[in-house]
């Protein structure tokens, strides 16, 4: 178990996580439909992050909530020439339908 736990610390603790979270805290869509973010943290077995030379790949289902709920996102990122970037965003609210962070209105 104890295993499992330094490899989770090691994931929050990474690059392309903190680009994921920077990315839900500032999006337009996320602020309407949950407000601001109070806590956001990585799905236990919800995370994969792999690099290769200067690229590389990351996917996360971070599990957030706010003062007026809570939610999950959805996110794959990309690592090219060494810069992290969101290629793939999608919010679940439970009850509701998914919404593409990535829209043309996400303010990104």
């Amino acid at each position: 178990m104890a295993f499992y736990v330094s490899i989770y610390v090691m994931a929050i603790n990474s690059e392309p996580y903190d680009v994921a979270s920077r990315f839900l805290h500032k999006n337009a869509i996320v602020k309407t439909t949950l407000g601001e973010i109070t806590n956001d943290r990585p799905s236990f077995f919800g995370y994969e992050i792999m690099y290769k030379g200067s690229g590389g790949k990351a996917r996360f289902e971070i599990v957030m909530s706010s003062k007026s709920g809570s939610a999950n996102a959805y996110l794959h990122l990309k690592r090219s020439m060494g810069a992290w970037r969101v290629i793939k965003a999608v919010l679940y609210i439970p009850g509701s339908k998914s919404i593409d962070l990535l829209g043309e209105n996400s303010g990104q």
